[in-house]
């Protein structure tokens, strides 16, 4: 989870999220306050943090779709590539796709790898 998270990890998942309108919509109905990147850059614990922190859900759409939008991208699929990771564009890892375990195993290992955790 997010606090098992390095420092420099954390930084660059929110400033990520805080340039991402879903995100934005949600920071603006709770009534949080987006610091900028410069202001991310300073404060060790800001509330957007805090709420970033507390909302496990909207943490993992944010990651999903960014792991949608990062298996589509060249350079990362070279670079996967490149350390024998398979990538699929994100949508096939989901349809129509006859052996659904093995697409699935393979999509964990890009995230995994993706995120720079172990495969377990």
């Amino acid at each position: 989870g997010y606090n098992q998270m390095s420092n420099t990890d954390k930084l660059i998942e929110l400033k990520a999220a805080s340039h991402n309108k879903h995100v934005q919509q949600k920071c603006k109905d709770a009534r949080i306050m987006i610091p900028t990147c410069t202001q991310l850059d300073i404060l060790p614990k800001c509330s957007f943090e805090s709420w970033w922190a507390k909302n496990p859900e909207l943490r993992r759409d944010f990651c999903e779709k960014e792991l949608r939008s990062a298996s589509m991208d060249t350079s990362v699929i070279k670079a996967a590539c490149v350390e024998g990771i398979t990538v699929c564009e994100g949508s096939k890892y989901f349809e129509g796709e006859s052996d659904g375990k093995v697409l699935w195993r393979k999509w964990k290992i890009f995230c995994c790898w993706y995120y720079g955790v172990p495969t377990s």
